[in-house]
């Protein structure tokens, strides 16, 4: 906080009032990760001006996983390593930062990505009218869904797994 700094005499007034000509509020990246692919496609020709490159989806997920408290800058430097690393066209998984990778094998199910992505979403549904019970039967049929190739599409099988009986399982698939 600026204005705090100038308080302890730590910032500049003069130079406090001429950033206030035009203050503009952004969310932390954290909180627009529908931002994220247009973001990525934009630093990317920025920080490989020479060659086209484009990103995996197995690298995409990894991105949307991050917490980026470096926010913006943070993905600029990811990427710009990624560009140094990658000989292809498309960037990869392995070419992301070790420490990234590292981080998204500890965190497991827990990313502010995907709690910002669910929030994004349950907003959208809810201005445009739904309520809870279809918010929910929404986002139980899309992981059921997800969850259904994984057990080579067969619905049985998944229903043995949920320990859930089958009929009430096509009924949520629907």
């Amino acid at each position: 906080d600026l204005a705090e700094a100038v308080a302890e005499r730590r910032f500049r007034e003069d130079l406090l009032y001429r950033l206030r000509v035009l203050e503009i509020t952004l969310p932390a990246l954290a909180e627009r990760p529908s931002d994220l692919p247009a973001l990525c496609a934009y630093l990317l020709a920025r920080v490989a001006a020479r060659r086209e490159l484009a990103l995996s989806e197995e690298a995409l997920r990894l991105l949307r996983r991050h917490s980026w408290p470096g926010n913006v800058r943070e993905l600029r430097n990811v990427l710009e390593h990624a560009a140094a690393v990658c000989s292809g066209p498309l960037i990869l998984a392995q070419h992301l930062p070790a420490e990234l990778r590292a981080a998204a094998d500890e965190g497991g199910n827990e990313s502010p990505m995907l709690d910002a992505v669910l929030h994004e979403w349950v907003e959208t549904r809810l201005a445009a009218g739904a309520d809870y019970e279809a918010l929910h039967q929404e986002l139980e049929g899309k992981l059921l869904a997800t969850l259904l190739p994984r057990y080579g599409g067969k619905p049985t099988l998944l229903a043995r797994a949920l320990n859930m009986n089958r009929a009430t399982l096509r009924k949520r698939l629907r």
